[in-house]
């Protein structure tokens, strides 16, 4: 699970968690429009009212904020959902849906606006480079609002093949005018034509000289018709991943509407005006962080861990679209049964790769709109994150424990492999959260669940010591595996970060440690990369407790589909896994399974 300002939100059920500066509180998901229209004001005057709206009027104008009962276009709503996760810290999914749920869009401008929200959020640091040689004063010095209009008309003329530029370039001016005055339209006009000249020139290969002079970051480019853009699969616009309850584990980010992003899964010919500027940087850690778009500290931190290619391989797949899939309810159906389902439904589904009950869905509709959801038969969750329970691997008649539990997609995944048969304790912190397990569990039929309401650092307090024979710790962590889904993660986080988030782990998973019974099982996870919150963080609580050991007696299916991904290699298995974003083409998962000896 990700901490605040990552990936899987709603996961929680501790206290104690760091929010550093950059972390911001959550945005309201309310579906009233920000900025509510202020008519109907009672014990007012006509004129008051009239000079309290020119105010507003003018005070939005000043920052680029549309009137809120214009119709808006999906660049604008894009664009008012940029501005919020930059200024507000507004995590990107949840600003996103409570944006397309107020605005009326149709599944294709929806569809658009998805696109440009997560594109242009995700090659941040790509399209800064490019933009900054045509801005002369600094990127650092424009208006909030033009800077991310500019990054967002800039994405859609170097990265998508189905938006003409024309059409980029003139709605981002008619923007400009209408929030700010014609000096700024006049630059937003200048700076987007200059780049689009570029990308022509470098695509033609009339850039290649000026390229190798030095000035590599501002002179690369390519047509349109070059690249893979998604703005036109809308077929898909509505979603894949359904809404909070449709992505029912691990709510990861681009759920709902956000799917509609899915339509360039298997990836897009990169831009040769991207290529051309990473090419002139003889830095791997600066060439990778300009092609692939990522902060060079991560990047460096990577390639001491992965090497370069490595590196490489997880920054591109962080790029990539994630694909949706659903865990079948096996109490109620076969996996092929679910398939066969799925597909007379009209969805393109097939197996999964990676986990026994899973089932990939490329396209089709909303899963969590299905029949089949609504039944009960498959709950929507992540490959990887499917696998957590697999590894924990509990019986009929156990008694388990889920610390960090909501929204429940591993508590009811422990319950079903349980066969519904003893007790599966589901902890969270919020009573909301609290109900988001109950209803999961009664949409699956499943009886077995407990939730319940607490701190994760204080479960000691409520059961009695040794008294579970399976715990399982999904630890709050940075979500550097869900980059996919939350691209902000990418420019939220900072090495401190991580430190905190460590610290917080080892304190949780103390807890955990001891609530695990003589011969029981203690699994941790997480949905992150980074070492010092995975294998740095077991290797520590092991020293620290010769009472638990590495347990690698996983199950044969599981580690097999983890040797064909190449995810764990054919010698001695340590006991616990780091599944990379490009190894199933899933989340980033870590997963440690660790057994208490039975005479401690």
């Amino acid at each position: 699970m990700t901490a605040p300002g990552g990936g899987r939100d709603g996961k929680h059920g501790r206290s104690g968690q760091p929010r550093p500066a950059e972390r911001r509180t959550r945005p309201s998901v309310s579906p009233d429009r920000p900025g509510g229209h202020a008519s109907g004001r009672s014990g007012v005057s006509a004129a008051e009212a009239g000079a309290d709206d020119r105010r507003q009027r003018a005070a939005r104008k000043a920052d680029g904020r549309p009137h809120p009962e214009r119709g808006r276009s999906a660049r604008t709503v894009a664009l008012d959902a940029l501005l919020r996760v930059a200024e507000a810290g507004a995590y990107s999914n949840l600003e996103l849906n409570r944006a397309l749920r107020s605005s009326g869009l149709s599944r294709v401008d929806a569809a658009l606006a998805t696109e440009l929200v997560y594109g242009t959020i995700q090659r941040r640091h790509t399209l800064d480079a490019l933009l900054a040689r045509f801005v002369a004063k600094g990127l650092e010095r424009l208006q909030p609002w033009v800077l991310e209009l500019l990054r967002m008309s800039a994405y859609q003329l170097v990265f998508l093949d189905r938006v003409p530029p024309h059409a980029a370039v003139n709605e981002a001016v008619a923007i400009a005018k209408k929030r700010g005055h014609a000096g700024i339209a006049g630059m937003v006009n200048g700076v987007l034509r200059s780049l689009q000249r570029s990308i022509a020139q470098t695509a033609s290969g009339e850039g290649g000289a000026a390229e190798r002079s030095g000035d590599a970051a501002g002179r690369t480019g390519r047509t349109v018709e070059q690249t893979g853009g998604t703005a036109g699969h809308a077929d898909d616009a509505a979603g894949q991943t359904g809404g909070a309850a449709g992505h029912a584990d691990d709510a990861a980010g681009r759920t709902g509407i956000a799917a509609g992003h899915a339509g360039n899964a298997g990836g897009r010919p990169e831009a040769p005006i991207v290529l051309a500027a990473a090419a002139g940087l003889a830095d791997p850690a600066e060439r990778i962080a300009l092609r692939h778009s990522y902060p060079a500290w991560l990047v460096c931190r990577w390639i001491a861990v992965f090497g370069e290619a490595g590196t490489e391989a997880i920054c591109a797949a962080g790029n990539e679209p994630p694909h949706a899939s659903v865990r079948v309810n096996r109490l109620r159906l076969s996996p092929e049964e679910a398939l066969a389902r799925l597909t007379a439904a009209g969805f393109d589904a097939r197996p999964s790769d990676a986990a026994a009950a899973g089932i990939v869905v490329r396209r089709g509709g909303n899963l969590a709109d299905s029949d089949g959801y609504r039944a009960g038969l498959w709950t929507v969750q992540d490959e990887s994150s499917m696998l957590v329970a697999e590894v924990a691997a509990p019986r009929p008649g156990m008694r388990a424990l889920d610390c960090c539990a909501a929204p429940g997609g591993k508590t009811t995944h422990l319950a079903e492999l349980m066969e519904d048969r003893g007790e599966v304790w589901a902890n969270d912190l919020h009573p909301h959260k609290r109900k988001l397990i109950e209803d999961q569990a009664g949409r699956l039929g499943l009886a077995s669940v407990r939730a319940i309401t607490g701190d994760a650092a204080e479960l000691d307090r409520r059961f009695d010591p040794a008294s579970f024979d399976v715990v399982l710790l999904d630890a709050p962590c940075t979500g550097f595996g869900v980059i996919r889904r939350k691209p902000d993660i990418k420019w939220t986080k900072s090495p401190e970060d991580i430190a905190a988030i460590a610290d917080l782990q080892r304190r949780l998973l103390e807890t955990a440690a001891a609530l695990v019974r003589p011969g029981g099982t203690l699994v941790y996870s997480t949905c992150t990369i980074e070492p010092e919150e995975n294998e740095n963080q077991i290797a520590r609580f092991l020293e620290r407790h010769p009472e638990f050991a590495a347990d690698p007696a996983w199950p044969e299916r599981t580690l097999a589909a983890l040797r064909r991904a190449g995810a764990i290699g054919g010698g001695p298995f340590p006991g616990m896994a780091q599944i990379l974003p490009h190894h199933f083409g899933s989340d980033g998962f870590f997963i440690a399974r660790l057994r208490r000896r039975s005479d401690s």
